[in-house]
């Protein structure tokens, strides 16, 4: 939030020509930034599970091998 308000504060009021601060703007760098706050640290948990699920199924492969 607090990049977002200065992102906008620094386009209003360092001479852009023709640029005002709209709150709009401040909630749609909000939510930009959580989203991709959200992607990034999510992505090592989707690695993790990923990583469960391949041993867990190889395991049962090979114990289903084992069987037969």
């Amino acid at each position: 939030v607090l990049i977002s308000i200065f992102d906008e504060a620094i386009q209003t009021y360092a001479l852009v020509e023709g640029r005002t601060g709209e709150i709009k703007d401040i909630l749609i760098s909000t939510i930009a930034v959580l989203l991709t706050s959200l992607i990034v640290y999510t992505m090592p948990v989707i690695g993790e599970l990923e990583m469960a699920l391949k041993h867990k199924f190889e395991r049962e492969l090979a114990d289903h091998r084992r069987k037969k």
